[in-house]
């Protein structure tokens, strides 16, 4: 067992050293799927977001979208040289939708008040009142169920503020030479 471990540790430093791979090659901003929501870093130090289009050997093209109109975007294409990062952003997942929190919270909340004016109602003897804890029960429920969407809704995008994402490509080299002003005479 020795003789063998001695003759594989001699084997190995025969070895000429192989180039290390890198993890954050182009290869895996081909891994990406249509719509991977992407920060990319240029040479030249502007910033683009957006969403994957596609990705190709010379590049990808971007859609970025449009803040004049927000169902519209603009496809961009970035030629993979002038690239110096790209950064994956995490999605915002399963986000409750505020107006459903709050017709369920204003149906069991106006339940809830319904219900315990009646019972009030039945004990004390008044009669009528059971409307107004409804309505008043409906705007507490309504609340509720607001307050809730909006909670469950932090909870889901905090760790994509704190965690910016994911580096999926970086490129190693100097970036592209700079062309200098030539002197006048």
């Amino acid at each position: 067992m020795r003789r063998a471990f001695a003759i594989l540790l001699i084997g190995l430093l025969f070895i000429p050293n192989l180039p290390a791979r890198t993890a954050h090659g182009w290869n895996n901003v081909k891994k990406l799927r249509h719509g991977a929501r992407v920060m990319i870093l240029l040479w030249n130090g502007d910033r683009l977001s957006g969403r994957i289009d596609s990705v190709g050997d010379a590049g990808l093209r971007l859609a970025t979208p449009d803040h004049v109109n927000p169902q519209a975007s603009w496809i961009r294409t970035v030629d993979r040289a002038s690239i110096r990062r790209i950064v994956r952003v995490p999605n915002a997942r399963n986000l409750p939708d505020p107006g459903k929190s709050v017709e369920i919270g204003a149906i069991a909340g106006g339940a809830a008040g319904v219900v315990t004016v009646a019972i009030s109602d039945a004990k004390h003897g008044n009669q009528g009142r059971w409307l107004v804890g409804g309505l008043l029960g409906a705007v507490g429920g309504a609340m509720a169920g607001l307050v809730t969407a909006g909670i469950i809704g932090i909870a889901e995008t905090a760790p994509a503020l704190v965690h910016h994402g994911t580096l999926v490509y970086q490129d190693s080299s100097s970036g592209p030479l700079a062309v200098l002003p030539q002197p006048q005479p």
